[in-house]
């Protein structure tokens, strides 16, 4: 096992895989839901779009239809829901964690109103991140054949296809995976942040400070100015909900 708090080189391979991996993962993934939209010919109708899309247009037709109108389902409509109108006590939006849809909010205004695109841009962007610190958090421990081997086992689980969707999962992972990578290199307060920024996406993140304090326990210096850091992911998450 390396040493964490000796710098280890970023090279190129820290990239390359984790992109190839990505890539492959995303060109796959829009191809077999374009092919079940041309197959089945989905065309939402008026009274499934009072229902199902709270009250937003539906992407259909064209190239957007077919590689983000797939992705338009369950959560990923109450994530752009909050992302356009805020969040409202009364539907059961506040259920939901505010860091993805407000990084969905301030993209999809600058997209123009293409809130959908800008969920997909968001959690691809971090299913990219993801695996780029995955890779580099099991090179530290192991070796370049195993941390390759990871990522791509990562990208075939049976689930991990929900990275690539308008949801909180790439975003939560590669939050807290960067988290454990600053402990295991004793940088706590970036550790501290960054379980945050999961913690803010969706509530089991708060559990990151579990590992984060048994890291800390074992260094050979235990600051206590180190730990407040590590507090701050069930700090938030309990600011969140107190606030809602």
């Amino acid at each position: 096992m390396q040493d964490p708090s000796l710098p280890t080189q970023f090279e190129r391979t820290d990239l390359l895989w984790p992109v190839t991996v990505f890539v492959a993962m995303r060109v796959w993934l829009w191809l077999v839901a374009a092919a079940a939209m041309l197959v089945t010919g989905f065309e939402p109708g008026e009274t499934l779009v009072r229902r199902f899309y709270l009250g937003q247009e539906p992407v259909a037709g064209g190239l957007a239809g077919l590689l983000l109108g797939p992705w338009q389902r369950w959560d990923a409509l109450w994530y752009t829901k909050i992302a356009r109108w805020g969040y409202s006590p009364a539907d059961g939006s506040t259920n939901l964690f505010p860091l993805y849809p407000t990084l969905v909010g301030l993209a999809g205004r600058l997209l123009g109103g293409r809130y959908l695109l800008a969920a997909t841009l968001v959690s691809n962007l971090a299913c990219l991140v993801l695996f780029v610190v995955f890779y580099r958090l099991v090179r530290l421990e192991t070796d370049s054949e195993t941390a390759r081997r990871s990522v791509l086992y990562l990208a075939l689980f049976p689930t991990a296809f929900f990275f690539l969707a308008p949801y909180t999962e790439s975003l939560t992972l590669a939050a807290i995976t960067g988290s454990v990578l600053a402990a295991r290199r004793r940088r706590w307060w970036p550790a501290g942040l960054l379980g945050l920024a999961g913690a803010l996406a969706k509530l089991p993140g708060a559990l990151i400070t579990l590992p984060l304090l048994w890291e800390w326990w074992h260094t050979q210096t235990r600051r206590m100015r180190d730990v407040v850091a590590l507090w701050l992911p069930p700090a938030g998450a309990l600011g969140f909900m107190v606030y809602r």
